[in-house]
């Protein structure tokens, strides 16, 4: 069992799930493509909602319907201790509650707004998940990527899709220390043994998406020999060994700085050969499409923006970012909500003319 990373010594919140996936991945390579993959999707189901065995066991029901299973059978299962006829009694109960929660997550979460842009990227991980390989996303800030990154992983969770932001620097260490407890690797190892176990649990069936990815170009003021620091190289490097070794699909969201950057030769012969593995390259709008913000628009029942709210929405995105004019209508909502009035344009230049007076305060 892994119960190395939620120490308290490291400000860590105590896990009440804490099977150690590497286990499972070894036991389960006997089983079929669909039962290991029933197995794995019951390990992140719980990883994900942070249940315990016995919370786990009532969420499955038994041959007879009337009864669950208890701690000690899931443990059992867990760790590869069932014999034939229980295990198909057990996979057949995960198959229930999978098909269950997959219908739930058919539902769109409350404040996410699919728009073009956001169906695009959806199609763009699909494709590089079924082809297992390689993808590229790059779009400027605020235009909807990691929204649509965030809302694709919860809506092919369980098993199947895998978030994580690179961190600021990019180092080997500190990646793989962010993707470690998403993928139930504990953090007490050093990093090659967390490498190791994060390469174990990995394969062919499942997504990983590195959003943030343009955070391994080394800044501008570092001074290593021929500009690239060595942990940044070695980080690109191991994403590239993971896909290669278990067969991951690997998507890696960036923003136009990384398409910059690979017109310098020494930056493109980093990544030279995980480009080479790339399956689509998707290039998003500069700023949202008309289609997008009547998207958003309609979310808060409004028709598209004309005249004056025209002209406001414009200039909001020229100035300032998507995430602003969101913010912008959503304090409008709830000005109209307080009035009892439906949302109307009129609200949302009220509530920015507001919103300007507080910052220059007036």
């Amino acid at each position: 069992m892994d119960t190395d990373d939620t120490s308290p010594r490291r400000g860590h919140k105590h896990r009440k799930y804490k099977i150690d996936r590497t286990d499972i991945a070894q036991w389960t390579k006997s089983l079929g493509e669909e039962q290991s993959a029933l197995v794995f999707w019951l390990d992140d189901y719980a990883r994900t909602q942070d249940l315990d065995l016995e919370e786990l066991g009532k969420r499955l029901k038994k041959p007879d319907g009337k009864g669950t299973y208890s701690r000690d059978s899931v443990y059992q299962f867990l760790t590869g201790r069932r014999t034939s006829d229980q295990l198909d009694n057990m996979l057949a109960a995960i198959f229930d509650l999978r098909k269950i929660e997959t219908e739930r997550s058919k539902i769109t979460r409350i404040g996410f707004v699919e728009t073009d842009i956001t169906r695009r990227i959806f199609q763009v991980c699909d494709s590089t998940r079924n082809f297992g390989k390689m993808g590229l996303v790059i779009g400027n800030t605020h235009v909807g990527k990691t929204t649509a990154f965030v809302e694709y992983t919860v809506r092919n969770n369980h098993g199947a899709t895998t978030y994580v932001r690179m961190p600021a620097g990019g180092s080997k260490g500190a990646f793989l220390r962010a993707l470690a407890p998403r993928v139930g690797v504990g953090l007490n190892h050093n990093d090659q043994s967390i490498a190791n176990k994060i390469m174990a649990v990995f394969d062919e069936r499942q997504l990983l998406i590195v959003d943030e990815f343009h955070q391994c170009l080394p800044r501008p003021t570092r001074k290593e020999r021929n500009g690239v620091a060595p942990s940044v190289y070695h980080t690109v490097e191991w994403l590239r060994e993971l896909h290669d070794e278990t067969g991951l699909a690997i998507i890696y969201g960036v923003t136009p700085v990384f398409d910059a950057a690979m017109k310098n030769d020494f930056f493109s012969g980093i990544f030279k050969q995980t480009l080479q593995r790339t399956l689509i390259t998707a290039r998003l709008p500069d700023s949202p499409t008309k289609k997008s913000l009547a998207a958003f628009a309609k979310h808060f029942g409004l028709e598209p923006a004309t005249g004056e709210a025209l002209d406001l929405q414009t200039l909001v995105l020229r100035e300032d970012s998507l995430g602003r004019w969101i913010s912008i209508l959503e304090g409008a909502s709830k000005v109209a909500s307080r009035h009892s009035a439906p949302l109307a344009w009129d609200h949302v230049i009220q509530s920015h003319a507001a919103l300007v007076r507080l910052e220059n305060g007036d």
